[in-house]
């Protein structure tokens, strides 16, 4: 994806709280921006194999990053005389939940690649996909593969290894207009192996969709049939649909869900012949520079101003995406890290609910709790800081970055940083939680 987004409508300086990057210097930190620990120390390990001591149940206000990181720290690792930190291991045993809202995320983009679907099939290691489809496609779910042995569905999801391993098999289950889906976990893909599972998956019509930095979808499409925008929005105005904990989990409304819709597979495959694609694949790769157009859906039964109304939606969720994208490129020049902070920061201002970008944070708040818990108090400071930068008036971390702050001797400093929560309407209380919490 080439740069430019961020010079277009993104803000460089913040409006937010000059204090919090004034303590991103006066505390040792080594928390980057997109939430991995500071270089030389186990940021895949707090990432992927680590959660808070509380069980990390908090999953937007528990944190955010993600996936491969630079050989370089970006220069908010360091203190302030600019070494850095190098905290110690996170222990490898421990294990962070999937946030709900990515679940929710690519359950809905399934269900509304076949909204028109009369039975579905889906298969999953994990129970809170079939609950989430058993809620907004109820009466026609399958979840038994053993009950499905002789029956074709117009709708085929699958996640986890088991599964995924043997899509052609699966693909055998789906009616000749149907549709086969399949999350995937893009960070352990090389770009060889990805191409080879992209030429191969099967359906007449492919398209990528992505939900985080890792967590990718691939729709196969048999049959030219299209889906029609009028079913999209029907399926939306559904009663259990349409309810509350989605519209939290960001997928809500349909411009909400097709923000993670990626290109179809003839758009991808000439980004395999770049110079820079040999090794693991990213976001960047693969988002195309020019918002791409929704061919795979059929207009047709939608008026004119409703469709413009919903198109122009649609376009701005894309163009937020590709925002967030090139943000964490920019973080990679330690020179740009406050640019890269406030290219988030307008994002989540204008798309609070981009899964992309909430994922980071849920991980980097992960990170943040695995350090206080092995009392790298100054390096869990940073990663607080940086989450107040992106999201200020998140009231959650602003008490626990308070309550950090007094932890480290800095009362007086704590008791600053409180007021300038109060004067934004952000008053931290225990038993408030996040205004973007999922349960």
């Amino acid at each position: 994806m080439n740069a430019g987004y961020a010079q277009k409508k993104t803000s460089v300086g913040f409006s937010l709280i000059p204090l919090l990057l004034f303590a991103a210097l006066a505390v040792c930190v080594s928390c980057r921006p997109d939430g991995e620990a500071g270089a030389g120390s186990a940021g895949e390990d707090v990432e992927e194999k680590s959660v808070s001591p509380d069980g990390g149940a908090d999953e937007d206000s528990a944190g955010a990053s993600g996936g491969e990181k630079p050989a370089e720290s970006s220069g908010a690792g360091k203190t302030a005389s600019g070494k850095n930190s190098g905290p110690a291991n996170p222990p490898k045993e421990r294990v962070i939940p999937r946030p709900k809202f990515l679940r929710f995320a690519a359950t809905y983009a399934a269900a509304v690649s076949k909204p028109d679907a009369k039975s579905a099939l889906v298969l999953s290691d994990e129970s809170a996909y079939a609950d989430i489809f058993g809620t907004i496609m109820p009466r026609i779910v399958t979840t038994n593969e053993t009950d499905s042995a002789s029956r074709k569905y117009d709708l085929v999801f699958l996640s986890g290894r088991r599964f995924n391993g043997d899509v052609g098999k699966y693909s055998e289950k789906v009616s000749p207009d149907g549709v086969l889906a399949s999350v995937f976990d893009s960070s352990k893909l090389k770009a060889g192996d990805f191409k080879t599972m992209l030429e191969n998956f099967p359906g007449d019509d492919v398209r990528l969709w992505m939900f985080s930095k890792s967590d990718w979808m691939l729709v196969g499409r048999f049959g030219r049939t299209k889906a029609k925008m009028s079913d999209i929005a029907e399926f939306f105005g559904r009663d259990e649909v349409a309810s509350e904990e989605a519209d939290r989990a960001g997928c809500g409304s349909m411009q909400d869900v097709l923000a993670n819709y990626v290109a179809r597979r003839e758009e991808l495959l000439p980004v395999f012949s770049g110079a820079d694609l040999k090794g693991s694949i990213a976001p960047q790769h693969f988002m195309l520079e020019k918002i791409p157009p929704f061919d795979w859906v059929d207009p047709d039964g939608l008026d004119k101003d409703v469709l413009e109304s919903i198109s122009s939606l649609i376009h701005d969720r894309q163009y937020w995406r590709r925002v967030i994208v090139e943000a964490e490129v920019v973080s990679y020049d330690k020179n740009r890290v406050d640019q890269s902070i406030a290219m988030w920061r307008d994002a989540m201002k204008h798309n609070p609910y981009d899964t992309m970008l909430r994922e980071r944070l849920y991980r980097m708040g992960v990170n943040a709790k695995v350090f206080r818990d092995l009392g790298k108090f100054a390096e869990a400071a940073n990663c607080y800081e940086i989450m107040l930068a992106i999201r200020p008036d998140d009231n959650r971390v602003g008490e626990e970055y308070v309550a950090l702050l007094k932890q480290l001797g800095k009362g007086e400093f704590a008791s600053e940083v409180l007021k300038k929560l109060n004067e934004r309407g952000n008053k931290p209380t225990e038993k408030k939680r996040s205004r973007y919490d999922v349960k």
